[in-house]
This record gives structure tokens, C-alpha cells and sequence, in this order.
């Protein structure tokens, strides 16, 4: 389902800092795998795919019967006993020998989707939270398998493990305070590797490790997340059965339909439209890239009141803010840079996200409360910002830069730079809005592709 705060421009400040200094280096870029890939899945009618995930020391195992063409999902729970059979919106469930149950919980259908789409496009869906995902990741290749190795020293760790850790691991739930949650997580390790068949590029394995602390819950204690997921028959899965319900079963169910359509009116308040997502995504923007609540307040769609719109709109802008300030400080330690202050330095960045702009050019309906909403934006070039710092620093001193490193930074200079930063030619993106039953979006600022989009 769907899913963005990234820190490429760490990336090009060390990519532009080898280029003034003279150094010679190659990269490797696994692009033409990932594309191999999508194209290799996309011709695959099914699959099978067994899981084993583990969790603080709890082991779960099963397994996916796919059916991509007819798209239907078939999923059996080892450890608890039960088969899951999901048909477009359709959701049924059968635990050990008892009648098959009709489960209208579509934000349990919603968490297999999302893992499935990972499954089955794991390009797709990490270019979802950072479009320069290609570009974070190392290429083995082998005789027989190519190994794709997420750089888990990226500046980019943080945001993708704790995406995949609050879409793919914990319960849906968590999404709708996110951001609250986020800022308690730290993350102590990370590891994405995708084990693809060299003669096919059909992926063989994919395999996650997280290890992580939460700050509020268990302060202290590190938590072990390990999946990994194989690949097999695929183009050879029998076709699904598909579980019935029993009579008495289908007499509750219309107990329950009827029950719903007394509350018809009620239910329909809670639909959201396209334009209530795209409000919803101008809202978020104001709020967490350009630092501004009184404008969250107004573009926020929900029937809230002010004061719990002003309340969302600050948590927004003090997540992004705060979380680029971590990343800036973890870079300032990790490379001695000297004269560099954090705040100064956020503060810049946000300065500049300030010349930048965007608008809503389309907003499609791909699912119950589920939305695209394409935006072109206009951001600003963070490598001309750096190599303009440099080239003013150079006009005043001496000895700034040495064989091997950058020495140090001017922060009025820097400051100056972001400030009077000009924008780029638009480029588009497209951002997955989510809403639950009730209405409340799921979408966050992480979702927001900064990088990539508003600095570029």
C-alpha cells in the first residue's frame, strides 16, 4: 500500500567533495538488473513465495500462492493455523477445521497487498520512498545469482528501514501516529539484499535484517527483525482454490450488511474523493517542507477541529525538521567537518526548500481510499548550492580543501547559497495518499519525496 523522507544531498555534498579534490573513483550502478527484473516479473502469471519472519525472537513461517493474472492470493499462516484467501476487495479466512469466515477488515487486506507488491516489484516499491533507491545499492554478480546489497552506510538508512519496518512489520495501526512513533525509533542496523537468478533476473530471494531500539516503549533494548522470502514454481502454481463461506456464515454476513446499510449515510461522510487527497498531500507539504501550519490548517480536508488540524500540522513540520537536523549532525560528526552548526545548517536547508514550488497536476483512484496523487515540482540543485559554497569560500581563503577531504564550511556563506538558490525545471512525482475506514489519512510527511523532487 503504499508510502517518503530521504538524504541524498549528504550523497552529492561526498560525490562533490571527491570531484573538487581531484580523486578518481567508479560506480557501479545496478539500474539495468532492477529494470531486468520489473520486466522479468511482469511476464510471470504465478508464483510461490515462502516466508520466514522473525521478530523479537518469534518465529512466523508460511507461504504465498499468487496468482498475478487473476489476481488472487492465496496465503497460508503456519503459526497460527489458518489460510487466507483474498480476492480483489474480497477477504476470507479459515482457521484449523472451523467454517470459513468473510472478514471486512480492509486494512488487513491492505498490509498482504503491500507486502505482496514488495514481492512482486520491490523496484516499484522502494522508488516509492526514495527515487534514487537504484542508486543506493552495491551489484554482486556470480555465475549463477546477481546479489543486489542495499549500502546500509547511505545517509539514506534511517528512512528506508524505518519505512519498511512501519509498513511491512508492525500493525497497521502504528501508520496513523507514524511520525510520533518515528522519532522513538532508533536504528542500529539495516540490511536489503535481493538474490536474483543471473540467467533470468527472476528474483530467488529477499532477505531484511532491522535492528532497532524504541526509545519510549523499551529504552535500551535492541529489537531483531529478520525476513526472509523465497521464490519458487514460478509460471507452475496450481490454480487457487478459493474458500466458501458456509450458510450460516452467509446468514450472519447479511445480518451485518444490513446493519451497515442503516448507517449508509454515516459511512459515506467517510469516503475520501480525489480531491480530498490531493488537499490532503498540499496540506502536508506546507506543513513539513515549507515549515507552515496556518497553511496545513486551511488545506486540510478532514471536518477536525482547528486546533487538532494546528496540533497534526506542527507534528509534521517538527518531524522533517527535526529528522533532517539528526541526519546533518550525524554528518558533521562522521566527517569533521569544522565551523559546521546543525541548526544553522537545517535552518539553511529549509530556507531553500522555500524558493521551490509545486502543483497538482492529476489525482487517480486506485483503490478504496487509496489515491496517486502526481505533482510537479520545482526544487532546487543542492550540488550548484555546494559547488557555489565552494567557489565563494576559495574567493576569500586559502588552504579550505586538502588532498583528501573538505576541511571545513562557511555557514553564512552556505546560508547565503540556500537562501538565493534558484529551481530547477519541473519534474514529476507521483505519492500513494491513504486513507483508513474512517477517513483518517495514513499518509505521512516521511511520504513527501524531498530528495529527489524538492531538492535535487
Amino acid at each position: 500500500m503504499s508510502k517518503h523522507i530521504a538524504t541524498g544531498f549528504m550523497g552529492l555534498f561526498l560525490s562533490m567533495m571527491l570531484f573538487l579534490s581531484g580523486c578518481q573513483f567508479s560506480l557501479i550502478s545496478p539500474e539495468s538488473a532492477f529494470e531486468e527484473t520489473q520486466a522479468a516479473l511482469q511476464g510471470i502469471d504465478n508464483v510461490e513465495i515462502k516466508y520466514r519472519e522473525e521478530f523479537a525472537g518469534e518465529v512466523f513461517r508460511g507461504r504465498y500462492l499468487l496468482d498475478i493474472n487473476r489476481n488472487e492470493k492465496w496465503i497460508e499462516l503456519s503459526e497460527d493455523n489458518a489460510i487466507m484467501n483474498i480476492t480483489n476487495d474480497d477477504v476470507f479466512i479459515q482457521f484449523d477445521d472451523m467454517p470459513v469466515e468473510q472478514w471486512n477488515d480492509t486494512m488487513l487486506a491492505w498490509e498482504f497487498e503491500e507486502m505482496i507488491a514488495l514481492l512482486t516489484d520491490p523496484y516499484g516499491e522502494l522508488s516509492l520512498y526514495d527515487h534514487d533507491i537504484v542508486d543506493k545499492f552495491n551489484l554482486v554478480e556470480e555465475p549463477e545469482e546477481i546479489t543486489l546489497s542495499y549500502d546500509s552506510e547511505d545517509s539514506g538508512m534511517n528512512r528506508l528501514a524505518k519505512n519498511y519496518l512501519f509498513y511491512y512489520v508492525l500493525s497497521a495501526e502504528y501508520l496513523e501516529e507514524m511520525e510520533k512513533h518515528a522519532r522513538n525509533i532508533t536504528i542500529h542496523d539495516f540490511s536489503f539484499n535481493i538474490i536474483l537468478d543471473a540467467a533470468s533476473y527472476l528474483p530467488k530471494q529477499l532477505l531484511v535484517k532491522i535492528v532497532y531500539e524504541d526509545d519510549a516503549e523499551d529504552p535500551g533494548e535492541k529489537i531483531s527483525v529478520r525476513n526472509t522470502y523465497t521464490y519458487k514454481n514460478y509460471d507452475q502454481v496450481e490454480e487457487i482454490q478459493s474458500l466458501q463461506m458456509s450458510a450460516k456464515d452467509q446468514v450472519d454476513l447479511d445480518e451485518i450488511e444490513e446493519l451497515e446499510q442503516q448507517s449508509e449515510d454515516v459511512k459515506e461522510q467517510m469516503d475520501v474523493t480525489p480531491e480530498d487527497a490531493a488537499s490532503y498531500i498540499e496540506a502536508l507539504i506546507y506543513a513539513s517542507v515549507y515549515q507552515d501550519v496556518d497553511e496545513y490548517v486551511k488545506r486540510d480536508p478532514s471536518d477536525r477541529s482547528n486546533k487538532e488540524k494546528s496540533k497534526d500540522g506542527r507534528e509534521h513540520r517538527d518531524t522533517l525538521q527535526s529528522f533532517y537536523k539528526d541526519i546533518i549532525t550525524e554528518f558533521i560528526i562522521e566527517t569533521g567537518v569544522q565551523d559546521a552548526d546543525a541548526d544553522g545548517w537545517t535552518e539553511a536547508v529549509f530556507a531553500g526548500l522555500a524558493n521551490t514550488t509545486f502543483d497538482v497536476i492529476h489525482t487517480q483512484e486506485v483503490g478504496e481510499n487509496e489515491f496517486i496523487v502526481t505533482l510537479s515540482v520545482s526544487g532546487i540543485d543542492e550540488e550548484q548550492i555546494f559547488m557555489n559554497t565552494v567557489e565563494e569560500m576559495e574567493k576569500s581563503e586559502e588552504g579550505i580543501i586538502t588532498a583528501d577531504r573538505f576541511e571545513r564550511v562557511d555557514m553564512a556563506i552556505l546560508k547565503q547559497q540556500y537562501k538565493n538558490s534558484d529551481t530547477l525545471d519541473p519534474v514529476e512525482v507521483d505519492i500513494l495518499v491513504v486513507a483508513d475506514e474512517n477517513g483518517a489519512f495514513l499518509t505521512s510527511s516521511y511520504d513527501i519525496p524531498v530528495t529527489g523532487a524538492f531538492i535535487q
